[in-house]
C-alpha cells in the first residue's frame, strides 16, 4: 500500500480554516436570563417598533386631517343657510314688523285731541299792520 502524504503547507492550511471549538459560553448580560446576543436583538425589535409607531402616527395624523377637513366641508353648507336664514328673519323683523311695545291689542288708544283754534284777533291785527 502506497501512502499518500500531503505537503507540509496544505496540511497546515487545513488545520487553519477548519471550525474552532466553541468551548466558550456566551456573554450573560443577567446572569442565567440574558445574554449579549438576545440583549442586541431586543435593542433591534424595539427600535423597528418605535419606527413602525412614528410610520403609524404619521399616517393617522393624515388620516384625521383628511376626515376633519371631510366633516367641515360637509357642514359648510348647512351652517352657511342656516346662518343666512337667522340674518335674513332678523332683518325683515327690524325693518317690517317692528312694533312699539306698548302697541297691543287690549291697549286703547285714546282719540288725538283736535287743535286749538287760533285767536282771531290776534291775527287780524297782524294783517292789518303790514
Amino acid at each position: 500500500m502506497s501512502v499518500i502524504r500531503m505537503p507540509r503547507s496544505a496540511a497546515s492550511r487545513k488545520s487553519v480554516t477548519g471550525p474552532q471549538a466553541q468551548d466558550t459560553e456566551p456573554e450573560e448580560l443577567v446572569p442565567g436570563r440574558l445574554s449579549h446576543t438576545q440583549w442586541k436583538d431586543m435593542l433591534a425589535y424595539e427600535e423597528a417598533e418605535e419606527t413602525v409607531a412614528d410610520h403609524m402616527d404619521r399616517l393617522l395624523k393624515k388620516v384625521m386631517d383628511g376626515c376633519h377637513r371631510v366633516n367641515i366641508r360637509q357642514q359648510m353648507f348647512p351652517y352657511t343657510a342656516n346662518w343666512v336664514k337667522k340674518h335674513l328673519v332678523q332683518i325683515v323683523e327690524q325693518h317690517f314688523l317692528c312694533r312699539d311695545e306698548e302697541d297691543g291689542a287690549d291697549v286703547i288708544v285714546p282719540e288725538d285731541r283736535e287743535p286749538s283754534p287760533l285767536n282771531q284777533t290776534s291775527g287780524l291785527r297782524a294783517v292789518c299792520r303790514s
